[in-house]
């Protein structure tokens, strides 16, 4: 077994003003909300293999019925036994088997919504051929004015893909149910999303791509790791902006990876010169497949005479068909309900606190909550950054109200536990005083399999359990795996081992099950995706496949290119200066490191690096959603950055070009960005000229005139293509509204000026008093 990190998450123990009962206990925080009590199975094994066989046809006789509750919870039982069983490793094996067919019955039954629309769908019926209805269908949607340009000018055969289609969502009873579940589902994210598209001039149509990827189901995961209701590969979701990691995976945050999908569809648009077939045919396959298609074509971009994957293929006709059915739903006898979009507060969380405990702080169910965050793996805000929570509308201020007495409560510590050979999840649970309910609940895939040797699975432990605590300590130090720091006076640390003693990486060889994809086994293991490529080069097919059965080789244990980044978790009673102390460095490099300031508070559960030991942290950005009336400066000095830092880090060229709904990036205090790019698209509108367009973007006319090889009096046409250059440092004139609390110092710091150079553009006396919503002209540098 490796213990690998230790983490504090603040619980609530204390009572609670706002809950009629009293603070729930650590048990009831950690555990999931309903279910009955776990107990171990007391007779021989082969009776617990045919009661668990019993369990799964008694499901199944309950799904047959329509009472999928009930079939949940006769598979949950089942699970439950499997789980706590203690027997020998054979036994243990076996059960290992029937737990993967319980989980692929569980899919079959129950959880087809949980896979994205074309699985769903595929789990259960097969795509019946189109008929004569069906085409006529597809011809008269000519006559629907939003896709009129989709189905215009096709060709017999591409008429055909699309009514097939067609014939799946609105021939088959399955079908149809799926299809009306989908449209209900859309209410709720029907405005947000349309909104965000339009932000980035993007096509209304786009909006059917999530129904037909998840059908608007924000948990929906495939079999190859796609995840959230866009259906981001891991590598493709980072690329765009989603955190993937122990605490959090943002392709669940449907906000976020929406802003991240119009992104992606962005730049394919400008790849594919805005031809919106091949940019949603890359987003099935990928832009590269796409253009080797088109090569292989001998250059046309007509989607329909390309030759790509069948799956794609079959993916554009899909999108077609479900706006067909979308935009004229009461013709196929469907129900598009009124726009119904969640209502929530937000508040930022520094350090890490279980989202059980904020539901109790407001008197709350934690499953609401769960699922107005569904991007906190952990169920908790993660410790080692400042995190976003989404709270039920209206509860904001009585959370605030206890905020502090949340933070500054007792605490639960973190343990990383690496399985050894032949270890149950039962005995870890033992182990360290927890149970197995509280283990499942914090560690979502104890869903899918039993955890074999060397995976990771997170322990929450109570900070007075001195037992269990002094026991990791003590595996700790056996291990070897102690941070080779050597703190100050009091600092809780052993010596680093000899570099001769460290143990040599242990070899695992990982057997692949039905479920399992690359990103989950770099997960379940704590090792990286590349270093599984690595590890079995020439055994990974295209798109990162693998095959149930197959063996993969995990090395833990082995050295990392570099040393990690020292880290410390803050107990209770500790100050920014003793850490300090303890370790040896400046209060003020301590409090910078980790972006606050020197007299700052800090909370039991928060994560701090140490500066100067180890690898650096990058610097941790987040991201803001323009709202209504609000501007860059005002976004800016919200978050504590300059509004060239601010536009530079979203490549922004324009200042007032921001639109509500528009998500932005905030750079860390003090992070580089890269600058601005050289030039950026521009259709020309009616009306435009050289001179309004060099005007508007703060350049010259001759600079643009000469980024587009035009000339200075050159005429232009509505629709035509420029490109506008980013300038050369040219000044931009901004207008802010001084708010409270604001002086020309801080202003001054906000936007890299200086006091007089405040008061001479806006003509201030010095020492001159500001008043709450005065103007103030700022020059900013582009």
């Amino acid at each position: 077994m490796r213990i690998l990190l230790v983490f504090l998450l603040p619980a609530l123990v204390a009572a609670c003003a706002t809950t009629r009962r009293g603070a729930p206990s650590l048990d009831e925080l950690l555990a999931p909300p309903e279910g009955p009590a776990v107990t171990q199975w007391t007779g021989d094994f082969e009776s617990l293999r045919e009661h668990i066989r019993t369990l799964a046809r008694q499901a199944v006789e309950q799904s047959k019925r329509g009472k999928n509750d009930a079939a949940q919870d006769k598979i949950d039982e089942a699970r439950r036994l499997i789980l706590t069983f203690q027997g020998t490793e054979r036994q243990r094996e076996q059960l290992a088997e029937e737990y993967e067919l319980l989980l692929t019955l569980l899919d079959e039954l129950i959880e087809p919504e949980k896979r994205p629309a074309s699985e769903a769908i595929s789990l259960i019926l097969t795509t019946p051929e189109a008929t004569a209805q069906d085409l006529a269908d597809v011809e008269a949607a000519r006559s629907i004015p939003s896709i009129q340009r989709y189905v215009s000018r096709l060709s017999p055969a591409a008429q055909k893909r699309i009514a097939r289609q067609l014939a799946v969502f609105t021939r088959t009873d399955r079908g149809r149910e799926l299809f009306q579940r989908y449209l209900d589902r859309s209410a709720a994210y029907r405005d947000t999303i349309s909104r965000l598209l339009a932000g980035r001039n993007l096509p209304a149509e786009l909006f059917c791509v999530a129904l037909i990827e998840s059908g608007f189901s924000e948990i929906a995961v495939s079999r190859t790791g796609a995840a959230g209701m866009w259906q981001f590969m891991p590598a493709t979701g980072r690329a765009y902006g989603l955190d993937q990691d122990r605490w959090v995976d943002e392709r669940l945050d449907w906000i976020k990876a929406t802003d991240a999908a119009a992104r992606y569809f962005r730049d394919s648009l400008q790849t594919f010169d805005g031809d919106i077939e091949l940019a949603v045919a890359s987003y099935n396959t990928g832009p590269g497949n796409v253009k080797k298609a088109i090569r292989k074509a001998g250059g046309t971009s007509d989607f329909w005479r390309l030759k790509l994957h069948p799956e794609t293929m079959d993916y554009v006709p899909k999108w077609i068909a479900a706006m067909i059915i979308y935009y004229n739903p009461k013709h196929y006898g469907f129900t598009v309900p009124p726009d119904d979009p969640p209502r929530f507060d937000d508040i930022t969380i520094r350090g890490s606190l279980p989202l059980a405990s904020i539901a109790g702080a407001i008197g709350e169910h934690p499953e609401g909550i769960n699922n107005l965050n569904r991007a906190l793996i952990r169920k908790a805000t993660p410790p080692d950054r400042p995190w976003n929570v989404h709270l039920p509308a209206g509860s904001r201020d009585k959370l605030v109200a206890n905020l502090d007495r949340l933070l500054q409560s007792s605490s639960v510590v973190w343990l990383a536990h690496r399985m050894k050979k032949g270890e149950t999840v039962a005995q870890v649970a033992g182990r360290y005083g927890v149970g197995v309910e509280q283990l499942m609940a914090v560690n979502d895939s104890l869903a899918d399999h039993l955890p074999d040797e060397g995976e990771v699975i997170m322990v929450p432990v109570g900070a007075d359990n001195t037992k269990a605590l002094a026991d990791f300590q003590e595996r700790q130090r056996e291990e070897e795996v102690l941070a080779t720091l050597e703190p100050g006076p009091g600092a809780p640390a052993a010596p680093p081992p000899p570099a001769s003693r460290r143990a040599a990486p242990k070899k695992i060889v990982h057997t692949v099950r039905s479920r399992d994809n690359l990103w989950s086994i770099a997960q379940d293991y704590d090792v990286s995706v590349d270093d599984l490529k690595r590890w079995n080069q020439g055994q990974i097919g295209p798109g990162n496949r693998i095959r149930p059965g197959q063996k993969l080789n995990i090395n833990l244990g082995e050295a990392p290119d570099q040393p990690a980044p020292v880290r410390y978790t803050v107990m209770r009673g500790d100050t920014l200066g003793e850490i300090a102390k303890r370790f040896g460095v400046a209060t003020a490099d301590l409090a910078a490191a980790n972006g606050l300031g020197a007299g700052a508070t800090i909370y039991p559960g928060a994560v701090l690096q140490i500066p100067g030991k180890g690898r650096p942290l990058a610097p941790e950005a987040k991201t803001h959603q323009v709202q209504r009336g609000e501007n860059i400066t005002r976004i800016a000095a919200d978050n504590g950055v300059s509004v060239a830092a601010l536009m530079a880090a979203n490549q922004l060229t324009d200042p007032t070009s921001l639109q509500a709904g528009q998500i932005l990036t905030i750079p860390a205090p003090g992070e580089k960005t890269a600058a601005p790019p050289s030039g950026k698209p521009y259709t020309v509108k009616t009306g435009d000229t050289l001179a309004k367009l060099a005007k508007r973007f703060g350049v010259t006319v001759k600079e643009l005139a000469a980024a587009n090889k035009l000339s200075t009096k050159s005429p232009l046409k509505a629709g035509q293509k420029l490109t506008i250059p980013a300038g050369k440092g040219k000044d931009i004139w901004i207008q802010y509204k001084v708010r409270p609390g604001d002086t020309l110092t801080s202003i001054a710091d906000h936007f890299n000026c200086t006091v007089g150079d405040l008061e001479k553009w806006n003509r201030i006396r010095r020492g001159a008093p500001l008043a709450v919503g005065q103007s103030l002209k700022v020059q900013v540098k582009k």
